[in-house]
């Protein structure tokens, strides 16, 4: 059955938003934390420990309010760009269906270099094809066939549960970041074992 993931999923744009604010609010933190003591102690008449005391707390307090701060603003931001993405690409989707069949698709993210190029991924029967967005400064697309793919891997990084890894024939590790990356190995393995069984056959 066709399955396609056209409806924008907010979980990992909240993990990704919950990470860029610890991040955040942890750099602010350790700022706060060194100099806003030495601010207290200098700035006001109290003793040693007091303004120790007084700007560690307000090290904390200014830390927590940046994390959530800049979690809000990114989530907003990466989750209306998302869903503008999902919509444009819902309409490729249907043009793409009309020609040969889909079996999986969903939002993806192609590592090129240093750069995570924004885009699409689609599961045909015998190939994977990748549609970046035109907001990449690398704007690309890529095919992989089934055959070619020697193994897939879903490692798990600090705060990232989105990485997929395909190995290719030649060496080649193309990495993806995509929702639910187990699933879309579980996809990939199910069309692959589909392609291995018609060429023996062939």
């Amino acid at each position: 059955m066709n399955q396609n993931q056209s409806k924008t999923k907010i979980g990992p744009y909240i993990k990704s938003s919950a990470a860029y604010g610890l991040i955040m609010g942890a750099i602010v933190w350790i700022f706060a934390a060194i100099f806003g003591p030495i601010y207290c102690c200098s700035g006001l008449d109290i003793n040693l420990f007091t303004g120790f005391v007084i700007g560690e707390v307000l090290a904390i307090i200014i830390g927590l309010l940046v994390a959530v701060s800049c979690s809000i603003i990114f989530f907003m931001l990466i989750y209306f760009f998302a869903r503008r993405a999902t919509k444009e690409f819902a309409v490729v989707r249907d043009k793409l269906a009309q020609q040969e069949p889909i079996f999986y698709d969903g939002a993806a993210n192609h590592r090129v270099g240093k750069e995570s190029v924004g885009g699409w991924m689609f599961l045909y029967g015998d190939r994977l094809y990748y549609m970046s967005h035109m907001w990449n400064n690398q704007v690309h697309e890529m095919y992989i066939p089934l055959q070619d793919i020697k193994g897939m891997n879903c490692p798990k990084k600090f705060l990232n549960d989105t990485t997929l890894d395909i190995t290719l024939a030649d060496g080649r590790v193309e990495q993806f970041a995509v929702y639910e990356p187990k699933v879309w190995a579980a996809r990939i393995n199910e069309r692959y074992q589909m392609v291995k069984q018609m060429l023996k056959n062939a």
